[in-house]
């Protein structure tokens, strides 16, 4: 995905990939800009907006957010609805969950891990 300063007047159907918050309320990250809501900006004197650009082996962050949650979904597990990249997971019994760290960490590419911290 790629990030990127884009003018309000060429943000049309473009993604917020940060929340704007104005007087008037906030766009969350992840909103899909329409024309009608361009004036907004416009009206505080904002210029620019920061998109998000898919490249075309990417997942939106909910259809991501989603493919992990199916992951790890087992009996006793459910799942809340996805937003802005994010799952809850709940459980319906009592107990104290725990994961493996290697079945966690096949859950990523290993291209995309994040190095262990030293």
């Amino acid at each position: 995905m790629k990030f990127g300063q884009l003018s309000v007047d060429d943000a049309n159907w473009h993604v917020l990939a940060r929340s704007l918050r104005l007087p008037e309320g906030t766009f969350s990250k992840g909103h899909v800009l329409k024309d009608c809501d361009l004036a907004r900006p416009k009206q505080v004197e904002l210029r620019h907006v920061t998109d998000a650009r898919m490249n075309m082996d990417d997942v939106g962050e909910d259809q991501g957010g989603w493919m992990l949650g199916q992951s790890i979904a087992i009996e006793d597990i459910r799942l809340s609805k996805v937003t802005t990249g994010r799952v809850n997971v709940h459980s319906s019994v009592k107990g104290i969950f725990a994961i493996d760290k290697a079945a966690a960490d096949g859950l990523m590419p290993s291209s995309r891990r994040l190095p262990s911290p030293a």
